[in-house]
């Protein structure tokens, strides 16, 4: 357990439906909202508050925890062969008949005594970091929501997972929660992708491809024409649509919108997934100006 106090700081936050509305009375919904975190070092995390929202907009938080609980890594997570194919193509140099000397599911310890046993070191280095941000965590069902914590379980994330946007995801019979956010390891950064459906089963996955260069990755909350789509940020200033077959892999983007007015020559960004309404979808967006105030 961590103590309330070694996370003083809470901003950049996202409502989504509770995944359990029952006991409610009409016209009230349950929700989970995720916060950014900052502690010592100014390391981010991801917590959550939970809440109820009524027909008059009158929100009631559910009391915070004294403690947080950090979400421990699964050490003991499958994975397949065709599922490490996937990722190994994105890593320059990468040797893939190496993944035909492993079973066909194999867990991450499984697979780099395989490695070792091989004496290939620039491909264990390669496969440590596939493993490193595509990883699971324990389950926390035992956990009240408000008490989890996802701390940093990577070294891709040693210095914070930032900026994190989830999303209530539906697809058919297929309802989830995504949450894209961005590792940062004090020098690069990664976009990662947090996949539940309950909050407390968790999957981490890193984003690909060509159109995966910046922060502020936005998912909308079902496909469109068949395709997922995103909104993007390439260059630090423009915001970018996306759409891909694939949600792992992302190549394609086109411009959205581009700073115009004073108080967002710096940047633009979005402030979290877009809303669909009765004429069409909706999307909050931030600016920055000169001398960097947000608007």
């Amino acid at each position: 357990h961590r103590d309330l106090h070694s996370f003083p700081t809470r901003r950049s936050s996202d409502l989504v439906a509770h995944p359990n509305q029952e006991n409610l009375q009409q016209g009230q919904q349950k929700f989970v909202m995720s916060l950014r975190a900052t502690g010592e070092g100014h390391i981010s995390s991801i917590i959550f508050q939970t809440g109820i929202v009524d027909a008059s907009a009158d929100v009631r938080l559910d009391p915070s925890p004294q403690y947080f609980t950090p979400l421990k890594k699964n050490e003991a997570a499958t994975f397949t062969r065709s599922f490490l194919k996937k990722r190994a193509a994105f890593v320059t140099g990468f040797n893939i008949a190496l993944i035909e000397s492993l079973p066909e599911q194999f867990t991450m310890e499984q697979a780099m005594d395989t490695l070792y046993t091989l004496c290939d070191k620039n491909s264990i280095i390669q496969f440590k970091e596939i493993f490193d941000t595509n990883y699971e965590l324990e389950s926390s069902a035992h956990l009240p929501i408000n008490e989890k914590v996802i701390f940093p379980n990577s070294k891709a994330e040693g210095m914070g997972m930032e900026d994190v946007r989830f999303v209530q995801f539906e697809d058919g019979e297929n309802s989830c929660y995504y949450g894209t956010y961005t590792a940062y390891d004090g020098v690069q950064i990664k976009t990662q992708l947090i996949e539940t459906k309950d909050f407390d089963l968790f999957t981490i996955r890193t984003l690909y491809g060509r159109a995966i260069s910046d922060k502020g990755m936005a998912l909308f909350p079902q496909k469109v024409n068949g395709k997922y789509v995103m909104i993007s940020r390439q260059g630090g200033e423009k915001i970018n649509i996306m759409y891909s077959d694939d949600l792992y892999v992302w190549d394609e983007f086109q411009m959205l919108m581009e700073p115009i007015y004073d108080w967002e020559l710096v940047q633009l960004g979005n402030c979290g997934s877009p809303i669909r309404t009765e004429k069409g979808w909706l999307l909050l967006t931030h600016g920055v100006g000169v001398m960097r105030p947000y608007a």
